[in-house]
């Protein structure tokens, strides 16, 4: 466990007032989740970022990966704010008693924000399957993930094996998780050491391969996020559910709930148990969570997007760096 002193930055979370719904108090614990706070004390502007990629600046004063200020963005934060609010109140009251459950609320919220028509909507409540490999290509908006592999401090140098780019140079960061003493592989990130080398693997391609190669970035690429193989996840959902009992506990302090949180969000960021959409549910997840406590949790600072944070800590960094990834400073004096 962490030391209360680890989440000082947390004391600026504002638990506002508490919601209606009935409640014993004995000494600092109760006997029931708080719920959300009756009044939020985010802004509107706050709300409208929360759920939001902030993607680092491309260039010095330059963004095109950020799409949070975009009407249609400030529209999808707001339902997220609001509907990991009201799910919240339902893992006060009881409604809401596994992750499974949990998972499924953001999932129903997720497929809430895609047309119906749209082609790939069913990807968004389909888990991933075993024996297949789940990648993601570090093109725009992900490409700033490539500078952060090749400085990383627990990156190892290889070769690349690959179709088109065999016996490159590639840094590559490799993360485990541990569960009950056993070593699960997750996320693999890896990246190019020199982007001229990819040139000139290009170069030597016959051409008919070159552009069906820069515009797939397929697995035959060396700069990718390898996932979590599906082979762990349903180990991992059962750790999940593990934390989430511990997480609910209503005797919980304030820094105790945030720690658990941080867990549960690195565990199924990490995990990307399904096909499209579990960056979003993760945190909602994380959110629901807070709001059961009565903790509004402010946006993540610009320049984190959440799971891509976890994709490239352990989970005790991840714990660690959690509470300044959010942007909480001047919820001190509310």
């Amino acid at each position: 466990m962490w030391s209360r002193p680890a989440w000082n930055p947390y004391a600026t979370f504002d638990t506002g007032t508490a919601s209606s719904h009935s409640q014993a108090v004995q000494g600092t614990a109760t006997n029931y989740l708080r719920g959300p706070a009756k009044y939020s004390k985010l802004s509107s502007e706050e709300q409208s970022l929360v759920g939001a990629a902030r993607w680092p600046d491309d260039a010095p004063g330059l963004n095109i990966s950020n799409k949070s200020n975009t009407q249609d963005n400030k529209r999808y934060c707001k339902s997220l704010y609001k509907t990991s609010r009201i799910a919240g109140g339902s893992i006060a009251s009881g409604k809401i008693n596994s992750f499974n459950d949990l998972w499924q609320k953001a999932t129903q919220w997720r497929l809430s924000r895609i047309p119906s028509g749209d082609a790939s909507k069913g990807d968004f409540a389909a888990a991933r399957m075993p024996n297949t490999r789940f990648v993601t290509s570090l093109r725009r908006p992900y490409h700033s993930v490539i500078e952060r592999v090749r400085n990383h401090p627990d990156a190892e140098t290889e070769l690349y094996e690959g179709e088109y780019f065999n016996g490159i140079e590639v840094k590559v960061y490799r993360q485990y998780g541990a569960i009950s003493g056993e070593t699960i592989p997750m996320t693999t990130v890896s990246a190019a050491v020199d982007d001229n080398a990819i040139s000139a693997g290009l170069r030597n391609l016959p051409k008919d391969k070159r552009q069906q190669v820069r515009e797939s970035m397929a697995a035959s690429h060396p700069n990718m996020i390898t996932h979590t193989d599906a082979e762990y996840v349903q180990t991992i959902k059962d750790h999940l559910e593990s934390l989430y009992l511990q997480a609910i506990d209503p005797s919980l302090e304030k820094h105790e709930a945030l720690e658990l949180i941080a867990r549960l969000h690195w565990w199924a960021a990490s995990a990307a148990p399904d096909k499209r959409g579990s960056a979003a549910k993760a945190e909602f997840a994380a959110r629901s969570i807070a709001s059961a406590h009565g903790i509004e949790m402010p946006p993540f600072r610009h320049g984190i997007v959440p799971d891509i944070e976890a994709m490239l800590r352990s989970e005790s960094q991840f714990l660690s760096d959690y509470p300044n990834f959010l942007s909480a400073p001047h919820f001190e004096d509310r």
